[in-house]
C-alpha cells in the first residue's frame, strides 16, 4: 500500500508539470500579443522520441540513469522559487521532459504489477490534483506558495528515493528481461493510432477537466443565463470523473463497447457544446464519466504496443498538436492564420472523440487489468491492489 501512496504522489507531480508547461509558455505571448519564439520549449514534450534509439533505451533503464531523471522530475517543481520567468520556464521544460521519459520507461518496464500501479497512480493523480485545487480555490498548492511548493517538493523527494531505494535490488533482475516483458504483454503493433487516442485522452483530460469548475464555465450562456455555479456544483465534476473510474472496473461485453462508449462519449461531448446552461452542465458531466471510464481502456492498449518510445512520442505529438490548435482557436488575433480557426473548439473536441472513438471500436478488447493479469501469478496481489484502489478513491471524494 506504501508503494502505491508513494506511485500516486509521482503522479500528481507528473501532472503538475504537464498543466504548468502550456500556460508557462503562453504567459510570454500574452505580455506582447505576438509570438515570441518561446513556444520552442513545448519540445519538451517530444523527449520520448529519444527512447527510439536502441542505446538510449537500454541508458534510461539504467538504474542510476532513471534515479536521477526522477530526482530531476521531483526537483524541477522548484521552478517556483525561480527569480524570473525565463528561468521558470527553462527548468519546469526539464522538468516535463524528465517526466515522460520515467514514465515512459517504467510503464513498460518491470512487473505486471508494478506497472500496473503505476499507471493506475497516475491515473489517480489526476483526481488528487484535482481534489487540492478545489481545497486551494482554483490554485493547484504546489504552485501557489513557497511554503506549499516546498511540503510537495519534500513529500516528492521521499516518494522519489523511496522508489529509487526500493527498486535497485528489482531492477538488476529485471533490466535484463525489460525486451521479453514488453513482448509479452504486447500483443499488438499498431503503436499510431494507440498512442494518437491516448495522447487526444490526455489533452480532454487536462483542457475540459484541468479543474472542476471548467464545465461551469463551459456551460455559460451569457446573462442572465449563468448555469449552475462553480461551487458548489463543480463538485459532482469531480464525483462523475470518480465514478467512471469506478466504472471502468466492470466487466464489458465487445458488444456494450462499441455501443456505449463511441455514442456515450459523442454525444455529451455535443451536449456540452450546443446545450445551454444546466443541460450543458449535465451533458459536461457525462463526459467525465465517460473520460475516466475509457482510461484504463485506452492505457491498457497503449501499453500494449511494441514499441514504447514510439507510442508515446505518437501521444505526445497530438497532444502538443491539439494543444497549439485550442492557443490557436482562441487566440485568434495575434497568431498566424488565427482567423481561419476563430472560435473552434467544436472540430478540436470532434477530432478527439473521433480518435478515441476509432481506438476503441478497432483496437484489441484490452484494458489495464486483462493486459497484466493475463499471465501473471500474482492475482491475490491484483485484487489486494484494486481494493486499495477503490479505497484511494473513496478517501479523496
Amino acid at each position: 500500500i506504501f508503494f502505491f501512496w508513494f506511485v500516486l504522489v509521482l503522479g500528481y507531480i507528473s501532472w503538475s508539470l504537464y498543466h504548468a508547461l502550456p500556460p508557462m509558455i503562453y504567459y510570454f505571448p500574452l505580455q506582447t500579443l505576438a509570438l515570441t519564439g518561446l513556444e520552442v520549449f513545448a519540445v519538451a514534450f517530444f523527449s520520448p522520441i529519444l527512447l527510439t534509439i536502441g542505446p538510449f533505451w537500454r541508458l534510461a533503464n539504467n538504474e542510476y540513469v532513471l534515479a536521477f531523471l526522477r530526482l530531476t522530475m521531483v526537483g524541477n517543481l522548484a521552478s517556483y522559487h525561480a527569480p524570473n520567468a525565463s528561468i521558470r520556464l527553462l527548468i519546469l521544460a526539464a522538468g516535463v521532459s524528465s517526466s515522460l521519459l520515467v514514465q515512459t520507461v517504467t510503464w513498460w518496464s518491470g512487473n505486471s504489477l508494478q506497472r500496473f500501479l503505476r499507471i493506475w497512480g497516475f491515473m489517480l493523480g489526476k483526481i488528487m490534483l484535482l481534489v487540492l485545487r478545489i481545497w486551494y480555490t482554483s490554485l493547484n498548492p504546489v504552485w501557489s506558495s513557497q511554503v506549499a511548493n516546498t511540503i510537495i517538493l519534500t513529500i516528492g523527494f521521499v516518494a522519489a528515493m523511496e522508489r529509487i531505494l526500493s527498486g535497485r535490488d528489482k531492477r538488476k533482475q529485471e533490466t535484463n528481461k525489460t525486451g521479453n516483458v514488453v513482448r509479452e504483454t504486447a500483443s499488438h503493433p499498431h503503436w499510431f493510432l494507440s498512442g494518437i487516442a491516448f495522447g487526444s485522452l490526455m489533452f480532454l483530460t487536462l483542457w475540459i477537466f484541468g479543474e472542476v469548475s471548467l464545465i461551469s464555465r463551459w456551460a455559460v450562456s451569457g446573462h442572465p443565463h449563468t448555469g449552475p455555479d462553480p461551487n458548489p456544483y463543480g463538485g459532482t465534476v469531480l464525483l462523475g470523473l470518480a465514478h467512471g473510474l469506478m466504472l471502468s472496473f466492470w466487466s464489458w461485453s465487445s458488444t456494450n463497447s462499441i455501443l456505449f462508449y463511441p455514442f456515450t462519449g459523442l454525444a455529451s461531448s455535443a451536449g456540452l457544446l450546443y446545450l445551454h446552461t444546466w443541460s450543458a452542465a449535465v451533458a459536461g458531466n457525462i463526459l467525465g464519466l465517460f473520460t475516466m471510464c475509457v482510461w484504463p481502456q485506452l492505457a491498457g492498449r497503449f501499453v500494449s504496443c511494441l514499441h514504447p518510445g514510439k507510442a508515446m512520442s505518437t501521444a505526445m505529438f497530438a497532444y502538443v498538436l491539439e494543444l497549439f490548435f485550442c492557443v490557436w482557436c482562441t487566440a485568434y488575433k495575434f497568431v498566424p492564420g488565427g482567423i481561419y480557426l476563430r472560435e473552434s473548439s467544436h472540430l478540436l473536441l470532434g477530432f478527439i472523440m473521433l480518435c478515441i472513438g476509432v481506438d476503441i471500436l478497432t483496437g484489441p478488447k484490452k484494458d489495464l487489468s486483462s493486459v497484466f493479469e493475463v499471465k501473471s501469478n500474482q492475482k491475490p496481489f491484483f485484487k489486494r491492489s484494486k481494493n486499495y484502489i477503490k479505497l484511494c478513491k473513496y478517501n479523496f471524494l
